[in-house]
């Protein structure tokens, strides 16, 4: 819990109403097949959730974050990935 403290720390979130996911995806699998994310267990990707998601399933855990407090959408998110909400007394 301490680290996590430390990461969050100063640590905010925007959305932008039409991010593409896929490019980021694309870029993992990349990392994955010349080995520099061997043994990947997960991804969390923080988000408003308005843009275009990935359709295939990934080969590790995917999760996609939602602020609660803000504007989001979390209906096209695949079936295949996680939707994870967080609260600021959540963070307290």
């Amino acid at each position: 819990m301490d680290d996590m403290e430390k990461y969050t720390e100063g640590f905010s979130v925007k959305g932008g109403y039409g991010t593409d996911f896929r490019p980021v995806f694309r870029y993992v699998e990349q990392l994955q097949k010349s080995g520099e994310l061997a043994g990947l267990k997960g991804l969390m990707y923080f988000t408003d959730g308005y843009g275009v998601y990935p359709t295939r399933p990934t080969p590790y855990d995917t999760a996609f974050v939602f602020w609660t407090d803000e504007d989001h959408s979390d209906k096209d998110v695949p079936s295949w990935a996680l939707k994870l909400y967080l609260r600021e007394e959540d963070l307290i």
